[in-house]
């Protein structure tokens, strides 16, 4: 009977056993399934990143030779900057023109200006969206006109992967002083511009904003808020309605 009952706890400890090894190999089963998860989930993040529009930058005269050829102009205007960035529509150049006319002897200016983007296609180029503009006489006859390139920009002001470029430009007098200021956003290759003149009269003095303005991202909203600002401290400018 001992012996029996010996035999009966020696096959229970068998048995005990081999469930063991089985949960264990079950265990190492259910993690190999799961391991690759925590290498499917950093793919899935630096993918997110790699979408992520790259920043722009600008091309150098040999670069702007090489595509635009050594007399740098663009549909007969001189390529004052030229900015190249990418995003998830392709690959874009940004081209900024100026004529550098002469108004008077030795006083060159510019009378008119350009803004073009291009985007790569099938070996060529194919125009996107363009700004043009030219000196006025209202309120004051204007000498100058010029990209404030300092204060242009190219990123992505609303995270949806595609860059919102934002142009600005200015005009001033005879004397010196400025007239106009054009911020013109970019958004889904729609043109959104703010139009100022400056005036230290109050009645010559106007600020508008395009009226499609209010339906931009609120991100992209702010940012032209704070440019406006910046401009103001910066280049003692009003920019506002009367």
């Amino acid at each position: 009977m001992y012996e029996h009952q010996t035999g009966v706890f020696r096959q229970f400890i068998r048995i005990a056993r081999s469930l063991c090894v089985f949960k264990a190999i079950f265990y190492f089963r259910y993690m190999i399934i799961r391991i690759p998860v925590f290498f499917i989930f950093p793919l899935f993040y630096f993918s997110s990143i790699a979408q992520q529009p790259d920043p722009a930058r600008l091309l150098s005269r040999t670069e702007m030779s090489a595509k635009f050829g050594d007399s740098l102009q663009f549909e007969g205007m001189p390529v004052f900057r030229a900015y190249q960035y990418q995003d998830k529509g392709g690959v874009y150049e940004v081209l900024l023109c100026e004529d550098n006319a002469t108004i008077k002897e030795n006083d060159t200016a510019n009378t008119k200006l350009k803004a073009v983007c291009l985007i790569s296609d099938h070996g060529g180029f194919m125009e996107k969206w363009k700004i043009s503009d030219w000196l006025v006489h209202e309120p004051k006859t204007e000498k100058h006109i010029w990209f404030w390139s300092k204060y242009s920009s190219f990123t992505d002001l609303d995270g949806d992967g595609y860059i919102d470029p934002v142009i600005v430009y200015g005009s001033n007098t005879e004397d010196d002083e400025v007239q106009r200021v054009k911020i013109i956003t970019i958004h889904k290759n729609k043109k959104y511009p703010v139009r100022a003149v400056e005036c230290v009269l109050d009645y010559c003095r106007h600020l508008s904003f395009d009226p499609n303005f209010k339906t931009l991202p609120a991100s992209i909203r702010q940012y032209i808020d704070k440019l406006m600002a910046k401009l103001r401290k910066e280049q003692d400018l009003i920019l506002h309605e009367g």
